[in-house]
């Protein structure tokens, strides 16, 4: 396996090496990115705390892409100063998720709920209550239908819903100061694996356990968890930053499973990438043999494992 295929910061467009400009969305502060994953087209971004946008333009090659503002998170009466209060604790990605059959379904959490829309954005339709004055920082909702939904906190661990947000369990009885992602993968033979980063090193419990293991990194920040979107049982984690207050900042470095968050070997050991807070992955959902990493003061990077990964 490929060990050292990190290359220098890049500029990305079709070709992997350069960024254009096409289209931002509008307002300040973009804090949250995600793609629908039924319909790649379809994303949104939560641009400053009084804003929601959407577009259906997203993988538009050339040309600008057009966003539009759809129903605020929060009602006009509450104040701008007031909203940015009314947001998580942890402003990232994670604080937003999309049904994965539907681009209209979609989740965003606020201080103490998650706001969930069915059209797209444009009314919330429902806004379900977390158990005891929960802090989120993360949602998951793995499954088409949107009746599955975890979330991870500040302080309080990992919560479960299987119906919605009507009832919620709570998941083992970790509770690290911060959960910043969850992720899910089939694996093992469809029994199920929960992953997820927090401050602590990266955790996993499967569907018949009833604890969270420590799996990789004890005593550092793990800032995010990708599954490999052509087998679930390859898994990468990233360390080194939490964005948000209080804001924690160490060594980083990109670490492999592919026995589904079993075993763990490192991807930048040696690398100058090793040695800088990552503060996001992304593994490209057409081209699986690239992982994209944002590091702290050093640029963008690239992964290539040269040939698209088998699943073992």
């Amino acid at each position: 396996m490929p060990s050292s295929n990190f290359g220098d910061e890049v500029r990305l467009t079709d070709d992997r090496l350069r960024w254009t400009t096409a289209g931002s969305p509008p307002g300040p502060d973009g804090v949250s990115l995600v793609f629908a994953p039924s319909d790649r087209r379809r994303a949104y971004v939560r641009a400053g705390p009084p804003t929601l946008f959407r577009t259906d333009e997203a993988t538009l090659a050339c040309g600008s892409v057009h966003w539009s503002p759809v129903t605020p998170l929060f009602p006009d009466s509450v104040p701008i100063a007031r909203r940015r209060l009314l947001l998580p604790d942890l402003w990232s990605t994670e604080m937003t998720a999309v049904d994965p059959t539907d681009p209209n379904h979609v989740f965003f959490l606020r201080d103490r709920d998650i706001a969930i829309s069915v059209d797209g954005g444009d009314t919330i339709n429902a806004v379900v209550t977390l158990p005891g004055g929960a802090h989120p920082t993360t949602i998951s909702v793995p499954f088409g239908g949107g009746r599955t939904i975890a979330f991870g906190t500040v302080g309080a661990g990992v919560f479960l819903s299987p119906d919605g947000g009507g009832a919620w369990t709570r998941m083992g009885s970790l509770t690290p100061r911060w959960v910043l992602n969850i992720a899910w993968t089939p694996y093992p033979g469809g029994v199920g694996t929960w992953i997820i980063a927090t401050s602590n090193g990266v955790y996993r419990m499967t569907s018949t356990d009833t604890e969270w293991g420590l799996v990789a990194g004890a005593g550092y920040v793990a800032s995010d968890i990708e599954i490999g979107p052509r087998c679930s049982r390859r898994i990468y984690a990233s360390f080194g930053a939490a964005i948000g207050p209080p804001f924690v900042e160490h060594r980083g470095g990109v670490i492999i499973s592919t026995d589904g968050g079993g075993r763990w070997s490192s991807l930048t050991a040696g690398l100058d990438i090793h040695q800088a807070p990552i503060t996001h992955l992304q593994v490209d959902p057409a081209f699986s043999r690239f992982v994209y990493a944002s590091v702290f003061g050093r640029g963008l990077w690239m992964y290539d494992a040269r040939v698209t990964p088998g699943c073992p």
